[in-house]
């Protein structure tokens, strides 16, 4: 773990400014004889002395959190898969699912100080199809399985990593370089930093502490001097409260110099599913089984084409048939009565 930095010339006064603050509300006791004002005199000095040291180191600097993402999909590439569909196509230049995991794991262990946190592993099952359930009706997909569909899995990693700080820009560099879709396959879903500044906060935590220790030290001190049980078991009650606040603050002060040495990064894989095409790959000799299919597919084809035609035939004539039988009707009344009043004539 890094050493605490402290502040510079700009803190004393927003240091001091938090601590008298703090000092009312967080102090010891209000003083009730000369011994005890003598501690508090002693609290008030050594309360002082603290921030003025941690003010005058020059070793203070801007406390700075970093964490990104980064989501990255290759190809489905695995020979070992049994029973794939012809239509499949594998290609031998993408980098596999376990190879680019491996990759990653590799490139972690070479950052002196860097470690990998966690690994989530997932996966899911797929439908590949065989191109004569990939074709349905008209010649698309129509999504419809068959017995001839196959079952692949999937895979996904999300992993979180610790980075040494200085080294987080390279590191993500280098995870972003593995990418590349034409070559290898692989490529970036989603990548994004941030940075955090958390200076003021650390140094309200190091004024909390400096308070609560010199609270502390008074308190003991006027626990030594107490004449009764009763003033006993009052400053006891305010010395343990005192020490839990201090317990608290000191694990946020390693929090932030924990997350200021090193960065967080999430990384997450994912695996496409495998590239598919209507007709199989190899397609050089012949089979009947083959040209019995696509003679079915083709008749299936023209069914459907003349049923829908059909269809469309019934939709569109019913109301244009009605429309006519309509505009006759009136015409044939219109001609009657046009005669009945040439004869009154």
């Amino acid at each position: 773990m890094m050493a605490a930095p402290v502040m510079d010339e700009s803190v004393p006064m927003m240091a001091k400014g938090a601590s008298s603050k703090r000092m009312n509300a967080g102090g010891p006791p209000p003083p009730s004889s000369p011994g005890v004002v003598n501690l508090g005199q002693e609290f008030l000095q050594d309360l002082d002395s603290n921030l003025r040291e941690d003010a005058s180191n020059p070793s203070f600097k801007k406390m700075l959190m970093r964490d990104g993402s980064l989501a990255m999909s290759t190809g489905f590439n695995s020979p070992a898969t049994s029973s794939l569909p012809s239509n499949v196509k594998m290609i031998p230049s993408h980098t596999s699912f376990s190879s680019l995991a491996e990759n990653v794991r590799v490139e972690v262990s070479q950052i002196s100080g860097a470690y990998i946190e966690n690994e989530r592993a997932s996966s899911y099952e797929h439908y590949v199809n065989e191109p004569l359930s990939r074709k349905g009706r008209g010649g698309g997909g129509g999504g419809r399985r068959s017995s001839e569909d196959r079952l692949v899995r999937l895979s996904n990693l999300a992993m979180t990593v610790k980075i040494p700080s200085e080294s987080y820009d390279d590191f993500m560099q280098k995870i972003a370089g593995m990418s590349n879709k034409v070559e290898n396959g692989v490529q970036i879903t989603d990548q994004s930093s941030n940075v955090q500044d958390v200076t003021n906060s650390y140094i309200d935590v190091v004024s909390r502490i400096s308070v609560l220790e010199s609270s502390e030290k008074a308190l003991r001190r006027l626990m030594e001097a107490a004449s009764s049980t009763r003033d006993v078991l009052d400053v006891e009650k305010q010395l343990r409260n005192v020490i839990n606040d201090k317990e608290r603050q000191v694990k946020q002060k390693a929090y932030y110099e924990t997350g200021v040495s090193l960065s967080t990064v999430r990384i997450t894989l994912n695996e496409r599913p495998p590239i598919t095409f209507d007709d199989p790959v190899d397609n050089t000799r012949w089979d009947p089984t083959k040209t019995v299919t696509k003679a079915l597919n083709s008749l299936e084809s023209g069914l459907v084409y003349l049923l829908d035609a059909l269809i469309y035939t019934i939709v569109w004539a019913v109301p244009v048939l009605g429309a006519l039988w309509v505009g006759k009707m009136a015409w044939e009344k219109a001609r009657k009565g046009g005669g009945g009043t040439g004869s009154l004539l």
